[in-house]
């Protein structure tokens, strides 16, 4: 803790027996990428926890590896830290042809790094596919805003859908709601149509299911739908 970065990375250099040249080529690259250029000399306890886990990435990838395992690899970071780093991700898998495998339970992560998703359930797995094959599989949220708050069991009944898929969100005035339906595409306009012969409505809008909710209905339901 008392070293900076950089003599560990001296160190992984003579591990690797990597070409100073390369070495620093790469380091470079790295640190620029990383924007951690100033801190190389600074003591490993003196940095943020994202400062050292971008230093650990370094020395992880300095040696130019074919495949990369990361485990939960933005977790705690800031924002912008964890944006930073999956854009380096990204630019580091399109540039080096590197095979990327990672763990993590941000959706962020997933939906903006991986081309191919595995999914486990009770250790059996349950979908390998693309992200976007999941929100295409997945219910859609339809939003529908009423003049006159009704009730949940109400509309229940009226869709004819289950309980947890329906959620309302009752306005401060007390009298209008509005009310998020997750469900299948040519589902929609039966139930609208059943809405409007009972309710007012004067708002309404379809809405991208996030690839949060469709892996959380997965976990929640029997089989993948």
């Amino acid at each position: 803790w008392d070293l900076p970065a950089k003599d560990a990375f001296d160190l992984l250099q003579a591990i690797y027996e990597i070409p100073k040249d390369k070495y620093k080529e790469r380091l470079n690259t790295l640190s620029e990428l990383l924007d951690v250029t100033k801190m190389l000399q600074t003591q490993i306890r003196r940095l943020s926890l994202g400062e050292r886990m971008k230093m650990e990435l370094i020395g992880a990838i300095l040696h130019w590896p074919s495949v990369i395992f990361l485990d939960e690899p933005t977790i705690g970071l800031d924002v912008l830290a964890a944006h930073n780093l999956r854009e380096f991700l990204r630019v580091f898998n399109q540039k080096e042809k590197s095979t990327i495998i990672l763990t993590s339970h941000n959706m962020d992560d997933i939906e903006r790094l991986c081309s191919r998703v595995l999914i486990l359930r009770d250790g059996t797995l349950v979908y390998d596919g693309t992200p976007s094959g999941l929100t295409e599989q997945g219910a859609r949220s339809f939003r529908v805003r009423f003049l006159v708050s009704p009730e949940k069991s109400e509309l229940v009944s009226l869709a004819g859908v289950s309980d947890k898929d329906v959620t309302i969100e009752k306005e401060e005035t007390g009298a209008g709601a509005t009310a998020r339906f997750s469900v299948k595409t040519e589902q929609i306009v039966p139930i609208l149509q059943a809405l409007i012969s009972k309710y007012q409505i004067s708002d309404m809008g379809i809405e991208e299911q996030s690839l949060e909710n469709v892996i959380h209905r997965l976990y929640e339901s029997d089989k993948l739908r």
